[in-house]
């Protein structure tokens, strides 16, 4: 197949589309109702947004799922349907409230939902072994909703040298990027990961990383110290002292201390790393607010270090989306090692921060039907350009 897209635009001037996102902090499955004009400057527009849960039984096998060595074949096998069958439902529910037909829909672009990223696993014999995978099967998705889907967005990629993420950077750089000022987008979401754009950047200028730890990491502490879901506007966290000598032990990390770009999820800061690090925590007789407390200063020090190698000046903008951006004492640890950054809540960019990644992954659903080979090679590592998804029919 081809890609052309005067076929995409024709007769139009503007076309919508559907994205779709679940992040390694399991809130849910966003679904972004987004409009794109042909003017290729314009900002997205978003006409409807909603996160849906995840029902109790789904939302138990993605937890055994992406729990590391304790999903079996068969139920990653059919979550992968079951959650493609989700996927359908959510875009229905939410088209239906808003009034939309879908048969008015360009195209849905369907992350899915990672239960595994190893772009650097051990060879199996002579083969390279290392690779990603995503549920939600688009076949289902298409069939279901009637829309032409784009799937599977990270492979291309890996297939090209590159890590497979991250990918919004692509996103960032198409709408952020100023000939006057560096841009930092700072996304705190399970893993915390940044975009830097330096003033008037070139592709080949854009530099992006996973930064280490965010939601993940301190949701899992809420939970084992505290029974809660997660930190409330970071209260907990503010109540307490950080622990100099916890907090060494988690900068030396070999992922914090390992250069970018690279890239993070449960593999290196699922439940067993919350293991070591409460063992860690027990050792030294921490109270459990310290634990947190140094844990949530801990992802704020790893954003500004890393920020602090990939750019040669301190002064720049920083917008900052991800459910993270609500944790206060986060933010207030981010302000105390980022002096002289201008941080801004990414809402204030017009477009919504919690939408902002199912609108990326849209837009690279987008960047696929218009052909164009997408390659920042400061962001993933990739070789090479390489056209980003996969297309399934209805």
């Amino acid at each position: 197949m081809r890609l052309n897209p005067d076929d995409l635009w024709r007769d139009r001037t503007q076309l919508t589309a559907v994205g779709l996102m679940a992040g390694t902090s399991l809130d849910g499955l966003d679904v972004a109702l987004v409009r794109f004009y042909r003017d290729a400057g314009r900002m997205p527009h978003v006409r409807a947004f909603e996160t849906f849960d995840f029902p109790p039984a789904l939302r138990s096998a993605i937890e055994t799922c992406v729990s590391i060595g304790k999903g079996d074949i068969e139920l990653l096998a059919s979550l992968h349907w079951a959650f493609g069958r989700f996927s359908a439902q959510c875009v229905r529910e939410l088209a239906k409230r808003q009034k939309i037909d879908l048969k008015d829909v360009a195209f849905i672009a369907s992350h899915g939902l990672t239960v595994r990223h190893f772009p650097e696993a051990a060879p199996i014999g002579l083969c390279p072994a290392g690779g990603t995978f995503q549920i939600g099967e688009p076949a289902v998705i298409a069939t279901e909703t009637g829309c032409l889907t784009i799937s599977d967005f990270r492979t291309a990629d890996i297939a090209v040298g590159g890590q497979g993420a991250p990918l919004l950077p692509f996103f960032d750089y198409a709408f952020f990027r100023d000939a006057r000022e560096a841009q930092c987008l700072l996304n705190i979401g399970g893993i915390t990961n940044m975009t830097f754009i330096p003033a008037d950047a070139a592709p080949k200028d854009v530099l992006a990383t996973d930064c280490g730890p965010g939601n993940m990491l301190l949701n899992a502490l809420a939970r084992r110290l505290f029974q809660k879901p997660f930190d409330a506007n970071g209260e907990l966290a503010a109540r307490g002292t950080v622990a100099n000598g916890l907090l060494d032990w988690l900068m030396e990390d070999p992922f914090i201390r390992k250069p970018a770009p690279k890239t993070a999820g449960r593999e290196q800061f699922g439940e067993a790393y919350v293991d070591r690090l409460l063992q860690q925590a027990e050792s030294m007789r921490l109270n459990p607010v310290d634990i947190l407390t140094t844990a949530t200063y801990f992802s704020a020090q790893a954003v500004a270090d890393e920020l602090n190698l990939l750019s040669p000046t301190p002064t720049m903008t920083l917008w900052i989306s991800g459910g993270g951006r609500k944790n206060q004492t986060l933010l207030r640890f981010l302000k105390e090692r980022l002096p002289e950054a201008d941080i801004h809540d990414f809402d204030e960019t017009g477009l919504s921060a919690d939408a902002k990644e199912a609108v990326g992954f849209a837009y690279l659903g987008l960047c696929l039907l218009q052909g164009e080979r997408l390659w920042l090679p400061g962001a993933t590592g990739a070789r090479k350009p390489a056209l980003l998804g996969k297309i399934s029919f209805p």
